[in-house]
């Protein structure tokens, strides 16, 4: 998630500016309804390797026979359906775990 480290001042202010801020049907930035995003794919020699969920193998950090190949490694959604995107990394994701 987004963390936004906000002291008590700081977090009234925030709240104030959220409930002034006018919205509408425009402000509204939709994706799909598939759930994607939260499980961090992060390659081992990368500087925020320390926060990674998923590593370059499609394993579950921590384990080795857990393996993740669906939207929830995705970076951010999509604004299209991800069908095509998950069948791709699936397939990408097969051979990775075929050959551990």
């Amino acid at each position: 998630g987004l963390e936004i480290p906000l002291n008590e001042k700081e977090a009234d202010e925030f709240i104030a500016r959220l409930y002034a801020y006018p919205l509408d049907i425009n402000s509204l930035h939709l994706t799909t309804a598939h759930p994607q995003g939260g499980n961090r794919m992060i390659g081992g020699k990368s500087d925020h390797k320390n926060k990674k969920v998923i590593n370059e193998n499609y394993q579950l950090d921590g384990f080795e026979n857990v393996f993740v190949a669906d939207a929830s490694i995705f970076p951010t959604g999509v604004t299209v359906n991800p069908q095509w995107t998950i069948m791709a990394m699936s397939s990408l994701a097969s051979k990775k775990v075929l050959s551990i």
